[in-house]
């Protein structure tokens, strides 16, 4: 069970990962490509290939919900195959006693895992609200 919940942690952090690039508009305005012009000229001379961010999210609370938005994809499609595999092994265990109380383990730890996975966007929204509350973050940064 560990070595299962480790690599899907490993693997979803790499996917994640993967999928995220910080990146900000390039601002045309202040790039000269000529080395003659007057660095205070900010009209650009050339045309200059602007760096797009991919990503959906403006600020950094839209991506963080995005990201729990992923997780919560991943985590339900990992979920399903758990009780899947649950399943099996409720029908392998064949009657024996040991066998059985390891499978209603699993069954128990999946349903708690997948309680906290679906309630996920609210202890985001919990944890940010109590941050605001206790004046650690300013509300006007995250309404951005």
């Amino acid at each position: 069970m560990k070595k299962i919940l480790i690599s899907s942690i490993i693997l979803l952090t790499f996917i994640i990962n993967i999928n995220l690039v910080f990146a900000e508009p390039a601002d045309t305005s202040i790039v000269n490509t000529e080395s003659s012009q007057d660095i205070t000229d900010t009209t650009p001379k050339n045309s200059v290939f602007p760096t797009l961010n991919p990503l959906k999210a403006k600020d950094l609370n839209s991506l963080l919900l995005t990201i729990v938005d992923l997780a919560v994809v991943i985590g339900v499609i990992m979920a399903v195959l758990v009780f899947i595999f649950i399943g099996f092994k409720f029908v392998m265990a064949q009657g024996n006693e040991t066998k059985l109380k390891q499978a209603k383990e699993w069954f128990l730890y999946a349903v708690i895992g997948t309680a906290i996975l679906i309630s996920a966007k609210l202890i985001v929204s919990v944890v940010q609200n109590t941050l605001i509350s206790a004046g650690v973050v300013d509300e006007k940064l995250l309404k951005k």
